[in-house]
């Protein structure tokens, strides 16, 4: 995945953009994924999830919540990501989760027979980013 963050702008507000290719999600069970990936993302025709947020907070210890959009497929919801932000001895440690109602971006639950993936999927973020 990649992550871009804009310098301030004249009010004060960077951008925070969160892209990840959907080639790279993996549950690491080779033949779900590729199930999962053909029903769920339709990854030739949309091979990417965006998350954009909009902030003034700075990049420093501390928690704080963005207010921003998620794109799954050709849906774009508003959707906030609580962060948590420590020092550690690399730089700056970002943690938090993100709970995902597939069915709210319109993707059908995958499965197999009566298995089926849940109705709500939770992905934690552990990310460190380099001091300067």
């Amino acid at each position: 995945f990649t992550i871009a963050v804009s310098a301030p702008d004249a009010a004060g507000y960077s951008t925070i953009e969160v892209i990840v290719p959907v080639r790279k999600i993996t549950t690491k069970i080779g033949v779900r994924d590729t199930h999962m990936k053909s029903s769920m993302f339709k990854p030739k025709k949309f091979p990417e999830i965006v998350y954009r947020a909009r902030t003034s907070a700075e990049l420093a210890p501390g928690s704080d919540t963005l207010e921003g959009q998620l794109t799954i497929r050709d849906v774009t919801r508003d959707f906030d990501v609580a962060v948590t932000v420590a020092e550690s001895t690399d730089g700056l440690h970002v943690t938090g989760r993100l709970v995902i109602v597939p069915t709210e971006f319109g993707l059908s639950l995958p499965g197999m027979g009566p298995m089926k993936v849940l109705d709500s999927i939770e992905l934690d973020f552990d990310i460190t980013v380099p001091e300067n």
